[in-house]
Order: C-alpha cells, then structure tokens, then sequence
C-alpha cells in the first residue's frame, strides 16, 4: 500500500510569488499610505455626512419659525366669545338634568 495524500488547490496553473523578508518594509508602508488615505476619506465623509444634518436640522428650524403663532390658553373653541357668567347661566338653564315627571300646576 502506498501512502500517498492527494491534494488539491484553487489555481489557475500559475506557481505562486512568496515574498522575501527584506520587501516586509515596502508592504508596511503601503499599507500606512492606504490607512490615511481611508482615514482621510472617512473624515471628509464624516463632515459631509454633519453638515447634511445641520442643514437638515436648520430646515426644520425654519419650518418650524414659519407656522403660525397660536394661543397657549385653553378655552372652549366652541363658545370663544362667551364669558363665564354667560357659560353658567347656560349650563343652568340647558346642560343641567331636569325631572320631567314633576308637574307644576298654577
């Protein structure tokens, strides 16, 4: 019997490039020019993405400056024009239950 282990690999039939040690200090420095320019990159991304808030927010300031004013007082809006002691003489006389079985003979 032999012992013979099959092995199999993703290529296209091209032998792969090993690196030597000495070319480690070309790839870190690579690598340091690609993380500033991604930290670069993101930074301008942040400051787009705080001034499209700002704007956003600054809309809804404008919108919220242009409504129009109203009055803080709670009334009645169905008899806005009434006073109180009118308003209790028509609760008396209207809104207040009465005994219809009572007759008042005169």
């Amino acid at each position: 019997m032999t012992d013979s282990i099959q092995q199999f690999k993703w290529s296209t039939g091209e032998k792969y490039e090993q690196s030597i040690k000495t070319d480690r200090e070309k790839y870190i420095i690579d690598e340091s020019k690609e993380y500033n320019n991604m930290k670069k990159l993101l930074f301008e991304d942040g400051t787009e993405s705080c001034m499209r808030i700002s704007n956003k927010r600054e809309d809804a300031n404008t919108k919220l400056n242009e409504r129009c004013m109203i009055e803080s007082i709670s009334q009645n809006p169905f008899l806005p024009r009434n006073n109180y002691i009118n308003d209790l003489q028509v609760q008396d006389e209207f809104l207040k239950p009465r005994n219809s079985n009572f007759n008042i003979e005169t």
